[in-house]
C-alpha cells in the first residue's frame, strides 16, 4: 500500500511570493549560458527542502499554475527535515506543466543515485545538462535528434 499525502493549496500571497522568486533566478539565469544555467538550477535545487515550478496558465488568478518539483509531502527531501518546523523553498519558471515534472523527475534521478550509482548518477547529470535549461520546444527537438539521429 502507498501513502498519499494531499499537499494544500497555496494562497494568493503564497503564490505572488513564488513568482518573485521565480523572477530572481530567472534574473540570475539570464546572464549566463546554458550549461551554467545547468549547474545554477542545480545548486538552486540542491539548496532548497522544495523547489516550485510555475508556469503560464491564464485560467489562475496570478496567471501561473505550479507544481512542486523536490519536496513533495512524503519524499526523502520532506523526511529529512520533517523534524525542523521551517522549509527553504524556492521557485522556477518552466514552459508548462510537462517540462516541470521532467525537470522534477531528472533531479529525482540525480538525488537518488548521486552516492550508490555512479554511471546512473552521471547519465542523469548529461541529462540535465542538456535538458533542464533549454527551451522546452528546443529540448524536445534535440531529444527527437538523439532518439532519431
Amino acid at each position: 500500500m502507498s501513502k498519499r499525502y494531499a499537499e494544500p493549496e497555496l494562497t494568493s500571497a503564497q503564490i505572488h511570493e513564488l513568482i518573485d522568486l521565480a523572477r530572481k533566478t530567472d534574473e540570475s539565469l539570464s546572464t549566463l549560458d546554458g550549461s551554467n544555467q545547468a549547474m545554477y538550477l542545480l545548486r538552486t535545487f540542491n539548496m532548497a527542502d522544495r523547489v516550485y515550478g510555475l508556469w503560464p496558465d491564464s485560467a489562475q488568478p496570478s496567471g501561473y499554475a505550479y507544481g512542486i518539483m523536490k519536496g513533495k509531502l512524503g519524499s526523502a527531501a520532506m523526511r529529512r527535515v520533517a523534524k525542523n518546523a521551517e522549509i527553504s523553498v524556492t521557485a522556477v519558471f518552466q514552459e508548462g506543466e510537462d517540462h516541470a515534472d521532467l525537470t522534477g523527475e531528472v533531479y529525482g534521478g540525480l538525488e537518488s543515485c548521486a552516492d550508490d550509482h555512479p554511471e546512473a548518477y552521471a547519465q542523469a547529470f548529461n541529462f540535465w545538462i542538456n535538458i533542464v535549461p533549454a527551451n522546452f520546444e528546443a529540448t524536445k527537438a534535440r531529444i527527437r535528434g538523439y532518439i532519431l539521429g
